[in-house]
């Protein structure tokens, strides 16, 4: 073969190359969707902008409902876009404007009806105070609970509410317990003791999960002291137990599939539904945030039953504090309000698969004057993601259909 020939081949294996590359890239699906026909929705008329200093509290409940605390309350058929009901804030309850040091907001969806559950500490009360309201699906109060009688700081981490809204689940120093709040009968489910001869040591964060059906906690088992008693090595330790406390099964973190790094409780239940079987873990304050691009790089799905643990790398900074998994655990969504260089914002929704920690879509809201406070809300029974933000005092709201 003479040197033309070997060049015209060379050219031909070169143009070869590069069409299946192009082919290969084709083939893969575009994860950044158009969102040119699905519309922003102004919620103005239902939850009219309300004079409040800070961000209003809302939360997406199941049946395509939202729950939002304004200077009322408010529940809201988002298929019809009518209120179902409005009630006034219970005398206990403190306003979004109140002045405080701290304050914590939680709603759970219920068997029947929905919880929210308030912890403030005040300038004039610098200890925490929280009270749990227990409603009916028309805003009716069925129960209302000083949660401080049971507990001497309501921290959200430490507590949750069985399926029907009777019981508390608490953790307190080394115990994990159940209270009945109608006849104030307790079950210690859990004591943990000090000493490198137990397979637990401290109790952090709890969740029910599986449709209440089981109790995940996590907490540190004690491994080594370094010399001069300065310092005790410990490791993460997962664990579940059926709600009377039985059926009890520990995992040191490093013995999963995947190891699940983080250097503090992370709270479990802020993106987890009590319905599903697994759980997110979200690593808050740990090594695996990266300090270039000020963001924490990697969430986890833990399916504690099954000891396994997937991994899914986030995207953008701040994504994991608006986060939840879908009713079933099927798909993780996030969102994030985005500060463009125009001085526009994007409102950017996310969806994962948590079974393989896959990204399977993107979209961008662009050319928004603000963007605020998202909160976000996934449904496999409704196939949507439902993603609320404040533009100033209103409250816009887009629903995206999850592609089959």
């Amino acid at each position: 073969m003479n040197r033309p020939e070997k060049l015209k081949l060379f050219i031909l294996m070169l143009a070869l190359i590069c069409a299946i590359a192009v082919g290969a890239h084709a083939q893969e699906p575009d994860q950044l969707y158009r969102v040119d026909e699905i519309p922003i929705e102004d919620l103005s008329e239902i939850l009219p902008a309300r004079n409040v200093r800070d961000p209003l509290v809302y939360e997406f409940l199941p049946g395509n409902r939202l729950f939002a605390v304004t200077d009322r309350l408010n529940l809201i058929d988002l298929n019809a876009m009518k209120r179902i009901a409005e009630a006034p804030l219970p005398d206990s309850a403190p306003s979004l404007d109140s002045e405080k040091l701290i304050r914590f907001d939680r709603v759970e969806a219920l068997e029947n009806g929905f919880a929210w559950i308030v912890s403030i500490a005040t300038p004039a009360e610098p200890h925490l105070k929280g009270t749990y309201y227990q409603f009916d699906n028309q805003l009716n109060v069925i129960r209302e609970v000083n949660l401080n009688d049971y507990m001497p700081s309501p921290d959200m981490v430490y507590l949750d509410i069985s399926r029907d809204g009777s019981e508390i689940y608490t953790v307190e120093h080394s115990l994990m317990r159940r209270i009945n709040l109608d006849s104030s009968d307790e079950k210690i489910l859990l004591e943990t003791k000090m000493g490198f001869d137990m397979d637990l040591n401290s109790i952090g964060s709890l969740r029910l999960i599986d449709n209440g059906k089981t109790v995940l906690f996590s907490g540190d088992k004690f491994l080594s002291v370094e010399e001069g008693g300065s310092h005790i090595n410990t490791v993460r330790v997962y664990g579940s137990m059926s709600p009377d406390g039985e059926n009890r099964v520990l995992t040191d973190a490093p013995d999963f599939n995947v190891e699940i790094i983080t250097d503090a409780y992370s709270p479990l239940h802020l993106h987890t539904p009590q319905t599903s079987p697994i759980a997110l873990i979200v690593p808050y304050f740990t090594g695996e945030y990266d300090s270039e691009t000020k963001m924490i790089k990697t969430v986890y799905a833990l399916d504690v039953a099954a000891k396994h643990v997937v991994e899914i790398p986030l995207q953008a900074p701040t994504e994991e504090e608006r986060a939840k998994l879908s009713e079933n655990g099927k798909y993780l969504a996030t969102a994030v309000c985005e500060s463009r260089d125009d001085g526009t914002f994007a409102l950017v929704p996310r969806l994962y698969g948590a079974a393989k920690g896959s990204l399977l879509a993107t979209y961008e809201f662009p050319a928004l004057s603000n963007c605020t406070n998202a909160a976000v809300g996934v449904s496999e029974e409704d196939g949507l993601i439902s993603v609320l933000y404040q533009d100033g005092q209103a409250v816009r709201l887009v629903r995206i259909p999850i592609e089959k």
